[in-house]
C-alpha cells in the first residue's frame, strides 16, 4: 500500500482591527489605514501579515479570531518606546515575530500549521 503524503491548503483571512491608545490628539489621518484580504497558504509556509501605521505614539495590538471563539490576543507594540511583546499562549513561540519600525507593525509567523488558520487584526 502506497501513502501519498502532501501538503494541506488552508485560508487565512486577513482583516485589520483599529485599536488607538494615546494622549495626544489624532486627526482622522492619522489611522492605521488597511485593507482585509484573504490569504490562501499550505502548511509548512512562512506568512507575514502587514500593518501600516501613521507616526504616532499609539499602541497597536494584533489579535487572532478562530471562528467560534473570542479574540485572542496575539502582541502589543508601543510605538513611543519602540518596544513589542507577545502574551499568553504567543510569549514564547518562536514562530511569531513582529516586524516594526516607525511606520509598520508586520505579524510574522512561520512554519505555518492549520490551527493558525483565522482572522487576525491588526
Amino acid at each position: 500500500m502506497l501513502l501519498s503524503l502532501q501538503k494541506l491548503s488552508f485560508i487565512c483571512f486577513v482583516s485589520y482591527f483599529i485599536s488607538v491608545q494615546t494622549a495626544t490628539l489624532l486627526s482622522l489621518d492619522s489611522a492605521v489605514p488597511q485593507e482585509g484580504s484573504f490569504i490562501s497558504v499550505k502548511t509548512g509556509d512562512n506568512l507575514t501579515l502587514p500593518c501600516f501605521y501613521k507616526k504616532v505614539s499609539t499602541t497597536l495590538y494584533w489579535y487572532k479570531h478562530t471562528l467560534g471563539q473570542k479574540p485572542k490576543l496575539i502582541s502589543k507594540y508601543f510605538t513611543l518606546d519602540k518596544t513589542g511583546k507577545f502574551v499568553d499562549e504567543f510569549t514564547n513561540n518562536p514562530r511569531f515575530t513582529l516586524d516594526n519600525d516607525n511606520t509598520r507593525n508586520h505579524l510574522m509567523i512561520t512554519n505555518l500549521n492549520i490551527s493558525d488558520s483565522g482572522t487576525f487584526y491588526c
